[in-house]
Parts: C-alpha cells; structure tokens; sequence
C-alpha cells in the first residue's frame, strides 16, 4: 500500500465518521436546528463531484466509494432536517 492511498483511507474515515457521527446524533436527539441546509447541499454536491471525479478520471475506489457512502450519509442528515422542520 503506497502513502496516497493510505492518506485517502485516512480521510475518507475521518469524513465518514464526522458524518456518520452527526446523524447519529441527530437520529437520538431529534436536533437539527443548528444545521445548515447550504452547508449541507454545497458538501453533498461536492462529494457527489468527487464520486463522478474518482470514478471517471482516476477510477480509485476509496475516492468514488467513500464518497458515495458520504453523499448517502448526507441525504439521511437533509431528510432529517426537512422531516424535523414539517
């Protein structure tokens, strides 16, 4: 395993953990004042980017899959948000 590879592992936990994290809480707590549907929505676009960019241009795994699971995690956060402001 090269260092690249090991850095793009190590980022793609940390992102996925960070989001991960974030709706769990907001699955427990029911809380979702404090999140930003701009923040969200630039965040998801931009990891949707990172899929098309990972898949297409570099076809490396950790960067298209990872970022798949992210943009998923996303979504559960936005429809929580949407859900909790009904």
């Amino acid at each position: 395993m090269n260092v690249e590879y090991l850095v793009g592992i190590i980022a793609v936990s940390m992102t996925l953990s960070a989001f991960g994290y974030q709706l769990f809480k907001v699955v427990r707590t029911k809380e979702t004042k404090a999140l930003s549907y701009n923040l969200m929505i630039w965040i998801g676009l931009a990891m949707a980017l990172y899929v098309v960019f990972g898949y297409y241009f570099l076809n490396e795994p950790i960067i298209y899959v990872g970022n798949a699971i992210g943009v998923l995690l996303n979504i559960g956060l936005l429809y929580y948000k949407w859900k909790n402001e009904q």
